[in-house]
């Protein structure tokens, strides 16, 4: 068992095992090299190869960038501005101060922080602002009105600029995977 951010990983499957094992710095086995020359594996028959995981690097940068974003200077909702939302693209953590605790609510990644915080996650409409949208949902305010002045009283934002789609992608996931927020894990379809 390794134990990493507070997260116990199981070695009780191959791929928890070579995920492990990564992390830990150790050199994987070549799981696929028995599996090809299994002789039970009929020929002309082509694998699905393996899994690619991410670089003791590549983690090490996400782990960056998450440390990055927790440590930068939350900004209540109440006294943003727009001047003061770069136009650039980022990945953002929305918490909320509720009896005392600062708690995670929403990660989200953007091309613009300005447009996406600012005009949409306070300003917009429902169908644009997934946070208003959840607070409604789950029972935490009545209305669209009410969302916003909950956004507006209690409501944070820190965010970390990050160009490239993937890597906006990529580090909005471990961020989330990482700090759990309460709303923005979708339903499966």
């Amino acid at each position: 068992m390794l134990v990493l951010f507070g997260i116990c990983l199981q070695s009780n499957d191959l791929l928890s095992r070579r995920i492990i094992r990564r992390i830990a710095g150790e050199k994987a086995t070549s799981d696929t090299q028995s599996h090809q020359k299994d002789p039970r594996r009929k020929a002309g028959k082509r694998s699905v190869g393996v899994l690619r995981t991410v670089s003791k690097s590549q983690l090490k940068l996400m782990e960056a960038r998450l440390s990055e974003l927790v440590d930068e200077r939350a900004r209540p909702f109440s006294d943003l501005k727009p001047s003061a939302v770069p136009e650039r693209p980022g990945v953002y953590l929305i918490t909320a101060c509720v009896d005392g605790d600062e708690q995670a609510y929403y990660v989200g990644r953007t091309k613009n922080l300005r447009g996406r915080l600012y005009r949409q996650h306070l300003m917009g409409p429902l169908a644009n602002a997934r946070l208003k949208k959840y607070l409604i949902e789950c029972g935490e305010c009545i209305d669209k009105e009410s969302a916003k002045q909950f956004i507006r009283d209690h409501c944070f934002v820190r965010w970390v600029e990050q160009e490239g789609y993937r890597e906006r992608g990529a580090l909005e996931g471990y961020v989330t995977a990482m700090l759990f927020p309460k709303y923005g894990i979708y339903e499966e379809h």
